[in-house]
């Protein structure tokens, strides 16, 4: 508004400052400032009836019209099938328990680690986008299995799923750190088996443990849901970051590969997934 009237000023001041022989040009002057003095007063009236005014008007309208015949360039689509991977709204838990001590009894009064105080560090991630979910918080122990003539150590993970969508397969993994904080094995249980909505079911997976020495230094486990195979065929992936967040406060330099459960050989000389 203060720069129109000053305007509107200074053309009524040239008006008056043109000799009185040019009539034509102080006539000019004249017009311009009884057009601005024009433009001043609607101004006036405008901003009387609303917040708006002249130069707002005229710009939003000019807006309006470009806004018409605006092309926007298309977003970037996801690469990711929906169905393969956890809902964008999940949300993640984690909670702990109590392992139980690190030793590991072999009978006839015989331990491994017998004279530790040390007890086993269990934790599990939970993930409210799969229709699959742990119960509690599951973990891996060492056992010695004696047979005959011999006897084998392993690690072993009782678990309970509750299901939220009928379900034909799952796989569970289970990380294991040694009592020096070192990322030693990653386990995976696999299931093809029918499960439906609203369910639970126990499961038990044993894993052959390489030394003593490993059993020995075994100390905490990171339990979580890996992948779901639904009724309706979808399958869903867990979200790493919450498990590598958790893996990385016992060993800083564990990585997304490191969740890959390690290549075992099967009967006919092939490797296979490791499996319970």
């Amino acid at each position: 508004m203060i720069p129109e009237i000053g305007i509107m000023i200074g053309f009524f001041i040239l008006a008056r400052l043109v000799p009185s022989g040019w009539r034509l040009l102080s006539a000019t002057f004249g017009t311009a400032a009884f057009l601005v003095a024009l433009v001043v007063v609607t101004d006036l009236g405008i901003r009387g009836f609303g917040d708006h005014t002249l130069a707002s008007l005229l710009t939003g309208s000019l807006e309006s019209l470009q806004g018409d015949v605006r092309i926007e360039a298309p977003s970037e689509q996801a690469q990711v099938e929906p169905e393969q991977a956890a809902g964008s709204s999940s949300t993640f838990s984690v909670t702990t328990a109590d392992g139980g001590p690190i030793t590991t009894n072999l009978g006839y009064g015989i331990a491994v680690a017998k004279d530790s105080s040390l007890r086993r560090e269990w934790i599990a991630v939970h993930d409210s986008a799969l229709p699959v979910d742990l119960e509690g918080t599951p973990g891996i122990k060492t056992i010695y299995e004696s047979e005959r003539y011999s006897g084998e150590y392993r690690y072993v993970g009782e678990f309970t799923l509750r299901t939220r969508a009928s379900v034909q397969a799952i796989e569970v993994r289970f990380l294991t750190f040694d009592v020096w904080g070192n990322h030693v094995r990653s386990l995976s249980y696999e299931e093809v088996v029918d499960l439906p909505a609203d369910s639970s079911k126990a499961f038990v997976g044993k894993w052959n443990v390489h030394s003593e020495n490993e059993v020995e230094r075994h100390y905490a486990s990171i339990a979580y849901v890996a992948r779901v195979r639904t009724a309706d065929g979808r399958v869903f992936l867990g979200n790493d970051q919450p498990v590598l967040a958790e893996a990385k406060k016992f060993f800083a330099k564990f990585s997304a590969a490191d969740l890959q459960p390690e290549p075992v050989r099967n009967e006919e000389g092939t490797e296979g997934r490791e499996r319970s």
